[in-house]
């Protein structure tokens, strides 16, 4: 099955179950695709008004990130489409792409980090 979009793409990303594809391009559209039929759109977080430059989804799919040429960065929840937080860069830096990363907890079994000591 395919499905063309109206927009140019400049970034794809699913979430762990991949039942779900989401698509940054130009115009300001973020949307979101069912992977299982690309005819049904899951649908359009509205927010940015300039090209989304890139997008990550989080490992359970309950947020998604995205950034734009000029509102910066935003910070979406999946369930309702709506923004949670922005993040606005100042004119000297230029956000060009969102990663989500999951912070592990310290894992047991491994001792704390000692800094070196001298040796006599």
């Amino acid at each position: 099955q395919s499905r063309s979009l109206n927009a140019q793409v400049h970034s794809l990303c699913a979430g762990a179950a991949a039942s779900e594809l989401v698509v940054a391009g130009a115009h300001g559209e973020l949307r979101s695709l069912e992977v299982k039929d690309f005819s049904n759109e899951g649908g359009v977080y509205l927010g940015h008004s300039s090209t989304v430059l890139s997008c990550a989804m989080s490992l359970d799919g309950s947020r998604i990130a995205s950034c734009s040429e000029v509102e910066g960065v935003r910070v979406w929840e999946t369930r309702t489409r709506q923004c949670l937080a922005q993040v606005h860069a100042n004119r000297d830096l230029k956000v060009s792409a969102v990663k989500i990363v999951r912070h592990l907890p310290h894992l047991p079994g491994l001792p704390p980090f000692q800094p070196f000591q001298r040796l006599l």
